[in-house]
């Protein structure tokens, strides 16, 4: 669930396709966690970035490099996490 934005520095938090990916990144790996993702829990309602909650569907590059851990909760219905919050741009 994790989707660039052309020409800015921004990552886009969308729905994953697995329950738990690893990316190897120059500073380490960085591990995405969806428990639950499934063809019925589609929809993120909530993100933590290091245990730290995470209030908008973006992220910048510089926040991903230095994170270790992604974790997003999964759900069967839209939610209103991060409905206010538009990336930068």
């Amino acid at each position: 669930g994790l989707f660039p934005v052309a020409g800015q520095p921004v990552m886009l938090i969308g729905s994953p396709s697995f329950e738990e990916a690893r990316i190897e990144l120059p500073g380490g790996p960085l591990v995405i966690r969806a428990p639950g993702a499934s063809e019925r829990n589609i929809y993120v309602q909530g993100a933590r970035l290091d245990g730290r909650e995470v209030d908008r569907a973006w992220l910048s590059v510089d926040e991903l490099l230095r994170g270790r851990t992604l974790e997003l909760a999964m759900g069967p219905s839209p939610s209103a996490w991060a409905a206010r919050s538009r990336p930068p741009g």
